[in-house]
C-alpha cells in the first residue's frame, strides 16, 4: 500500500486506506520488553472493519500468546488491548473508539495488571498476569495491518490480516510503565 500524508495530531499524519497499507517498523534491542510497557497511539478513525490494527507486534493478533503488543478496533467499535506472557494471553475489549476525531489510545502494563485508555480513561484493565512479556524477537512493530487468525507456521505470521481505515499519528513505545500523571504530561 501507500499510506498517504494529512496534517495530524503534532504535524503531519498517516492516513491509511482500509485495504492495504501500513506502516511496519523492524525489530530492534530496544523493542525487546519484558517487564513493563506503555504504549501510546493518537489515531482518527474513519471506519470499523474486523480486527483493523492501531498497534501490534507479534507473529499474530489473533487469540493466543502470539503479540507483544495488540491495540485493535473491532467491527463493532470496541478497542482489543493486550500483551502476553509464557502461554498466556492477557488482554480485553474495553472503550468504544472515536470515530472520526483524533483521540489518544494508550497501553500500559506494569507487570502483573494491563490497562487500556482513551484519552486518558481507564476503559480496559486485565489483573494477574507474570512477566517476562513474550517480545517476539525478529517480528516488527505494525500499525495500519497486522497478521491475524491462527498462526500459520509455514507463512511464519497469522493467516490473514486485520486492516485500518482511519490516521495514525504520535506512536510511542516505552519500556516502563507510566502513571496516569505522566501520561497527562505527554
Amino acid at each position: 500500500g501507500n499510506p498517504g500524508w494529512i496534517d495530524g495530531v503534532v504535524g503531519k499524519a498517516v492516513d491509511f486506506d482500509g485495504v492495504d497499507d501500513y506502516i511496519e517498523v523492524p525489530d530492534s534491542e530496544s523493542l525487546h520488553i519484558t517487564d513493563e510497557l506503555t504504549t501510546i497511539v493518537w489515531g482518527n478513525i474513519d471506519k470499523p472493519s474486523g480486527d483493523a490494527t492501531l498497534l501490534a507486534k507479534g507473529i499474530s493478533i489473533g487469540y493466543g500468546p502470539n503479540f507483544l503488543i495488540r491495540m485493535l478496533l473491532r467491527r463493532n467499535g470496541i478497542i482489543t488491548w493486550g500483551t502476553t506472557y509464557g502461554r498466556y494471553e492477557f488482554f480485553s475489549d474495553g472503550g468504544m473508539s472515536k470515530l472520526g476525531e483524533w483521540a489518544q489510545y494508550l497501553l500500559t502494563y506494569n507487570g502483573t495488571t494491563s490497562n487500556g485508555y482513551i484519552n486518558l480513561e481507564q476503559v480496559a484493565q486485565n489483573t494477574g498476569g507474570t512477566t517476562p512479556l513474550n517480545y517476539w524477537a525478529g517480528y516488527p512493530v505494525l500499525t495500519g495491518m497486522s497478521p491475524n487468525g491462527h498462526v500459520d507456521y509455514a507463512l511464519g505470521r497469522g493467516s490473514r490480516f486485520g486492516v485500518l481505515d482511519g490516521k495514525v499519528d504520535e506512536i510511542r513505545i516505552y519500556d516502563c510503565h507510566l502513571s496516569l500523571d505522566e501520561m497527562k504530561q505527554l
